[in-house]
């Protein structure tokens, strides 16, 4: 997928890239007046804390019109899944009794359309 659409009074952004070494790319911007500032705090906080992922996968979802793109959408699911439960990176933690995951891996994949 690859479509850009030209937002009419954007007042912030953020936009992400990646290159082919895998280097994550960022360029953000906003407008100077406080509520553009607020605009841009706010879409921050629902970027980071987890809120603009589920309306991010339904949306991409959404777009996906050809099997091809569906297939490829299904992929992205089930590499996000590696990437939020992948237990190399638990450093030897294992889950305990009050330790366990909120949503069980097996439950994000079908929660995003997939």
């Amino acid at each position: 997928m690859n479509k850009e659409n030209k937002i009419e009074n954007q007042t912030a952004f953020v936009s992400y890239m990646v290159d082919d070494s895998g280097t994550v790319w960022l360029e953000a911007g906003w407008s100077p007046d406080d509520k553009s500032i607020e605009q841009f705090s706010q879409m921050m906080y629902e970027l980071h804390s987890g809120q603009l992922m589920a309306n991010t996968l339904e949306f991409i979802n959404e777009q996906c019109t050809s099997e091809a793109e569906k297939t490829e959408y299904r992929k992205i699911l089930v590499k996000l899944n590696e990437f939020f439960f992948n237990i190399e990176d638990s450093e030897g933690l294992l889950p305990t009794e009050d330790h366990k995951p909120v949503v069980k891996p097996t439950q994000v994949f079908p929660q995003y359309g997939g």
